[in-house]
């Protein structure tokens, strides 16, 4: 699957200087979508990325507090983080 035009905001996120937003977007050229919720109100995308891309040698979220105004969304839309880390 190919990533979505909102999910696509991933490639401006990551148009930032600094050698952890060049491993980011080797990481993301790197990544296919393994699943994708949408759940009436939202979608969450599962990403894999492969072993052999770049990591990062870091445990904290360099990207936090994202949200997008989309024309019919009345609310907004905002991103929480990663769900696998809220739910431990």
């Amino acid at each position: 699957m190919e990533l979505l035009p909102l999910e696509q905001v991933l490639e401006r996120l990551l148009d930032r200087e600094g050698p952890t937003f060049e491993i980011l977007r080797a990481q993301l050229a790197a990544t296919w979508v393994v699943d994708r919720e949408f759940t009436g109100v939202g979608f969450y995308t599962t990403l894999a990325v492969p072993h052999e891309a770049p990591r990062l040698d870091m445990r904290m979220d360099p990207i936090h507090d994202v949200s997008a105004r989309i024309p019919g969304l009345e609310h907004g839309a905002y991103g929480r983080g990663n769900r696998r880390s809220e739910r431990r």
